[in-house]
């Protein structure tokens, strides 16, 4: 049976002692901002912890998690959602090295500590992102029955989650701690074709995903369903290459072409917008994968025309991270939880134990 809607102080003075993860950011506002899988969309998410930051829980039973709303965003919108969260001790020993399928990083002693509904409170901006609280509506508290107790190694925490209908909440980011190993985009050449004559660029990266172990995410915009294929090239061409030959003078390969992938982009998102397509790349976690540079493009056939989008010479961060964390998230979904996910290597939300 689904519990009745929680408020924390259903866990205020329930134990006396709580771990906040990472604890750098106890009092501070985190450097990054995510969503919580459940709080605004319905997803699955894993949340992985190495044995470092959870030492102090080590033979204590877990009772609950508090996750805090992020200092540094606007006004949160109240809500309600269902949440099934498990805890588990994963067989990933490091973190940084969690897979993109779930069911790799959850624990053979995989436990439902919570099954029902949470509310999500209206929280003002606080004046100072710093000031944000552990209290009130700053934050979801969530209690567990059972507990679970951690023996040590890497901890999991696995949410599945939607809104309720008609009361869902569209805005409630939660605080996060992002590492500050990061990478490098460089735009090569110009895009061509009727989607570039209303765009700069037509194809992008997301740059906090050029980190060793972390699931690259690219996109290019073109006119809805136009076939097409990115391309991946370790180096760009010296020379590009123009395709007028192919009746596109206007257009440039600017790489080499190592793998070719079809794609096709989708309907438009919303009236006078282009289609979009999107990939993810799961960047390999070995060291040699630090500093480690590849090149993307996308070809397209937009109704007669051969297009190209600008390419991208993608650098992974060359420095290791040293939070000894990540996060898995799936994509939205309105059927099934999906079974992988993005992998966030080197990021945490930043949340709060309660141990027995």
């Amino acid at each position: 049976m689904l519990r009745s809607i929680l408020t924390a102080s259903l866990i205020v003075g329930a134990t006396g002692q709580s771990l906040t993860v990472p604890s750098s950011a106890s009092g501070r506002d985190g450097t990054s901002t995510a969503r919580i899988a459940g709080f605004t969309q319905k997803q699955r998410q894993q949340i992985l912890v190495a044995a470092g930051p959870m030492s102090s829980a080590t033979g204590r039973e877990i009772t609950a998690i508090t996750f805090r709303r992020d200092g540094s965003a606007t006004d949160t919108r109240p809500g309600q959602s269902v949440l099934s969260i498990w805890l588990s001790h994963a067989p990933v020993a490091d973190p940084l090295e969690a897979a993109a399928q779930f069911a790799a990083n959850r624990g053979a002693d995989a436990t439902r500590v919570f099954l029902g509904r949470i509310q999500l409170g209206a929280s003002p901006a606080p004046v100072n992102p710093d000031a944000v609280t552990w209290t009130g509506a700053d934050v979801v508290a969530i209690p567990f029955s059972p507990g679970f107790t951690y023996l040590g190694g890497t901890l999991c925490i696995e949410i599945e989650g939607e809104p309720v209908a008609g009361q869902q909440s569209t805005w409630w980011p939660a605080d996060h701690e992002r590492d500050s190993a990061s990478g490098a985009q460089t735009t090569l050449g110009q895009p061509c074709g009727p989607t570039a004559a209303a765009t700069r660029y037509t194809a992008t990266a997301d740059t906090s995903s050029l980190r060793a172990g972390s699931s690259l995410g690219l996109s290019a915009m073109a006119q809805p369903f136009s076939p097409g294929a990115l391309i991946l090239g370790i180096q760009a061409l010296p020379t590009p290459l123009n395709l007028g030959f192919l009746g596109a003078p206007a257009c440039t390969l600017e790489i080499n072409t190592d793998v070719l992938l079809p794609t096709v982009t989708g309907p438009r998102p919303h009236p006078g917008w282009p289609g979009f397509t999107h990939q993810r790349l799961q960047l390999g976690n070995q060291a040699a994968s630090m500093g480690a540079v590849m090149h993307a493009q996308w070809v397209h056939v937009e109704g007669p025309a051969i297009t190209t989008t600008n390419a991208l010479r993608l650098q992974i961060a060359s420095a290791p991270m040293t939070l000894p964390a990540s996060v898995v998230m799936s994509d939205v979904t309105l059927g099934a939880f999906p079974e992988a996910g993005k992998v966030s290597p080197g990021m945490v939300p930043v949340f709060r134990l309660t141990l027995r």
